[in-house]
């Protein structure tokens, strides 16, 4: 199964999330990363990347994010 890495600013993955999980139980591939207020890029691109390493089980990672050309999709 392809996994999922949602990627935004604040915690809007976290809630996206729950709403999937109330929807269509929990897929085990599905992680949110959500950049805080006074993190810097390095410390998402860690996130992202441990986030990609949870859920790729060989078949691929789909990464979304709440806006294009921001930092969120940047790193």
């Amino acid at each position: 199964m392809i996994g999922i890495v949602v990627i935004t600013h604040g915690p809007l993955c976290e809630g996206l999330i729950e709403s999937v999980h109330m929807l269509l139980g929990r897929p085990k591939q599905l992680v949110g990363v959500p950049l805080l207020e006074g993190e810097g890029i390095e410390e998402l691109k860690a996130k992202v990347m441990e986030a990609i390493k949870k859920v790729n089980d060989g078949s691929g990672v789909l990464i979304l994010g709440d806006l294009f050309g921001g930092s969120t999709l940047n790193v």
